[in-house]
């Protein structure tokens, strides 16, 4: 450390009697309990005071103690702000002095504080901590406090020499003592950890506030009450004027070692939710957080090589070693996703969508119904669609690279592949269906059913659900009302209400609650004609994903299509995410639904991810279409395509996955309705047929007052444990479940 020590002190327990007596008063003491210090003799006195004892030799020590005395008095007349017993509360001797010197040692320097009792937070378990409110009430209670402090100052905590607990020092600390660690493994782990968060700090570093800190909030020094009701903090020994933002980064730093099965970036949003209530970050001093707790590991790690290495029998410094050295290739591994962030940022724009953000996976591999992350780390995936036979399919992955080793063309060429793939689509499909469009993804197909719709009515108008998804192209972008934020909705395009028996105006009950919510379909549709942009298609997911995965009444689509074509319109069943068998036993969800569309659009999970698209319809609309324009997608139906397309069928076909997603399915709806029935506070409704299933979270079940947080917590809780669901619905508060069809019981159990 920076003070110039003579030694540790250590006075007997008859000189400390004598000192308490003498100078504080104290006649009658019954125990004292050394406590472990890195510096100081620290006593507690019968479980009321601790007698703190420093040895010093410069007045530069002396007036760094005046500055942590003036931070405890200042702290306890805050009272309005800081919870009494938050902090230890300084005791003045019988003559007044906030600092005792005895004669009989003039280098020693004497303090009397109050004790605070309480367990610290590095002696409890996760399952003890519980949720991430702990780490949030944590980070308040440490806002607080650098709130008070903000406007303080004292000619002590400004030092001649750098203070190596400083963080705005930890380039220098770090590159002095870092050749200290003996362990070449651990020297360059400690070494690489450090090069990633320099190069994430640095560039920011100029921006950070500074202010007067606590600057030591070790997992030891966080103290607990029983019923973890009340917290406290003790130990302002390393009080400092440094960056604000080195508070949360220092608690995260040893949050970390207590934490390793959590993910580090979620315990650091938790700290952060806490701490901004207090005082608010800046962007740059946010983003920042987990790299600054990572330097402070890399600091510890040099600064107790430098000890080690003068004090190699030091069982102290040993045992403290474990959990750091433990906990750095972790935070490695958070580091270097974080750098991955800050690249594809850089490239790819702040805006672009992270599942997870802030603490997004890193995924490196796939296979069946798992993902794997950087770390190895397996989640069962219940939410991607896309990979309809699973991640990675054996079959399919055969298909595709055997095809790319032999040809890969366009359709205007006489190839056998996309006519095979086109046969073997049609096979699984009514007759009247007998013509295939290829494309190469679902937002291409539904453009084109749109574009064929406008072409052969002659109208532009088109009607699709709220909170409706159908892709990206310009023509599409008033059908996906769900990705709206302030774009507003084109004239041209109406949305209909969507068959919520949970939440809408007519419940499941209801006498034909399918006729009476396509009656609601009446007003758009009057509308478009009114205006003069007539009716060209209406486009609908049979399964409703978007708004939450609902159940379809009876009766509900067929009536929709029958208005649609009266008011001279086709009808397009968007089957990107509910076709393929997801509904169970029918390959269609149109069929599931007995409603014969004009047009069937799929997508990528035509090719288990493969960039695949196609609109399905008949002959005679292909044909006038073709009298209006040629059409020709260049790599629409390519040969890999449909190789992979073909073998995407085939797997289904060959392992009845069909039958299987119509068990499994119905399975996993059993189990969350008995999760419903056991959370009946919680759990709204269960809803979905097959692989494709939605669970509405509430936070009143009378007035269903939707759970978004509550949802969004519960993914991330998911994701904690290993299990990856999505959310969707129009508040978005309806744990969305899509496995892909391999699922098994098993998995459902999970």
């Amino acid at each position: 450390h920076n003070m110039s020590y003579v030694s540790t002190p250590s006075l007997p327990e008859d000189v400390v009697r004598m000192v308490l007596r003498e100078h504080y008063g104290l006649t009658t003491i019954t125990d004292l309990q050394a406590l472990p210090s890195e510096r100081d003799q620290n006593i507690r006195v019968d479980h009321t005071y601790v007698l703190k004892i420093a040895a010093c030799t410069h007045d530069e020590d002396r007036d760094y103690l005046e500055a942590q005395n003036a931070v405890l008095d200042l702290l306890y007349s805050k009272k309005d702000e800081i919870p009494e017993g938050s902090c230890p509360r300084l005791v003045r001797s019988v003559d007044g002095s906030a600092i005792v010197v005895s004669p009989r040692w003039p280098t020693l320097l004497l303090r009397l504080l109050t004790y605070l009792p309480g367990v610290p937070l590095s002696t409890l378990d996760s399952a003890t901590r519980g949720d991430g409110t702990l780490f949030s009430r944590i980070g308040r209670l440490q806002g607080r406090i650098d709130a008070v402090l903000s406007s303080f100052n004292h000619a002590g905590l400004h030092r001649k020499q750098p203070f190596q607990w400083d963080l705005r020092h930890y380039q220098a600390v770090v590159t002095r003592h870092i050749d200290s660690i003996q362990d070449k493994e651990y020297k360059a782990l400690v070494q690489r950890v450090y090069d990633v968060a320099h190069a994430l700090v640095a560039p920011f570093s100029e921006k950070f506030r500074c202010s007067v800190i606590h600057n030591d909030w070790n997992t030891t020094n966080v103290l607990l009450s029983d019923d973890l009701s009340k917290i406290a903090i003790v130990d302002f020994g390393d009080v400092a004027q440094t960056w604000t933002v080195a508070d949360p980064a220092i608690l995260l730093a040893y949050g970390l070692l207590d934490e390793l099965q959590a993910h580090p970036i979620a315990v650091c949003e938790d700290v952060l939710r806490g701490f901004e209530l207090e005082i608010k970050l800046l962007p740059e001093e946010r983003g920042c957080v987990f790299p600054l707790a990572a330097l402070r590991r890399c600091v510890s790690a040099a600064v107790m090589g430098a000890q080690t290495a003068a004090s190699p029998d030091n069982l102290h410094l040993a045992t403290y070693l474990v959990p750091v050295r433990q906990a750095l290739p972790r935070v490695l591994v958070v580091l270097e996703d974080i750098a991955l962030q800050v690249r594809r940022r850089d490239v790819m724009g702040e805006k672009l969508r992270l599942f997870f953000d802030p603490a997004p996976l890193h995924l490196v591999k796939g296979k069946g119904a798992y993902l794997y992350d950087s770390t190895g780390r397996s989640y069962l995936d219940c939410y991607n669609n896309v990979v309809t036979v699973g991640h990675c399919h054996d079959h399919v992955v055969e298909a595709l690279t055997k095809q790319a080793h032999v040809l890969n063309t366009n359709t205007r060429y006489l190839t056998d592949q996309s006519i095979e793939y086109a046969e073997h689509l049609l096979k699984g499909l009514p007759p009247q269906f007998d013509r295939v469009m290829f494309v190469n993804s679902g937002s291409e197909a539904n453009d084109l059913a749109y574009r064929i719709s406008k072409t052969l009515t002659g109208h532009t108008g088109g009607l699709s659900m709220e909170i409706a998804y159908h892709g990206i192209t310009d023509a599409l972008v008033g059908f996906t009302p769900s990705a709206f934020r302030d774009t507003k909705r084109p004239p041209h395009i109406r949305y209909m209400v969507p068959p919520d028996t949970y939440r809408g105006p007519y419940g499941p009950d209801e006498p034909d609650v399918g006729l009476k919510y396509a009656a609601l379909a009446d007003e758009p549709i009057s509308e478009l004609q009114k205006e003069g942009f007539g009716v060209c298609c209406a486009m609908i997911d049979p399964c409703f994903m978007s708004n939450g995965v609902l159940e379809c009444p009876a009766g509900y689509l067929p009536a929709i299509a029958e208005k649609v074509r009266a008011a001279g319109g086709f009808y397009i069943a968007d089957e990107v995410q509910s076709g393929f068998g997801r509904t169970g036993t029918y390959m269609w969800a149109f069929e599931r639904f007995g409603v014969m569309p004009d047009m069937i659009t799929i997508g990528k999970p035509a090719g288990n991810g493969h960039p695949i698209g196609a609109v399905i319809t008949r002959r005679e609309l292909v044909d006038a279409f073709a009298k209006h324009y040629s059409f020709f997608s260049t790599f629409g139906g390519n040969n890999v395509s449909s190789a992979v397309g073909n073998a995407v069928l085939q797997v289904i076909e060959r392992d009845a996955l069909l039958a299987n997603c119509e068990r499994v399915g119905a399975y996993f709806k059993q189990g969350l309705q008995s999760l419903m029935r056991k959370h009946p506070a919680l759990i709204g409704d269960v809803r979905g047929v097959g692989l494709g299933l939605g669970m509405e979270i509430v936070t009143d079940t009378r007035t269903k007052d939707p759970g978004t947080q509550q949802c969004l917590l519960l993914l991330r809780l998911c994701k904690e444990e290993g299990v990856i669901v999505g959310s969707d619905g129009p508040f978005n508060n309806c744990v969305k479940i899509r496995p892909p069809l391999v699922f098994t019981h098993h998995q459902v159990d999970r």
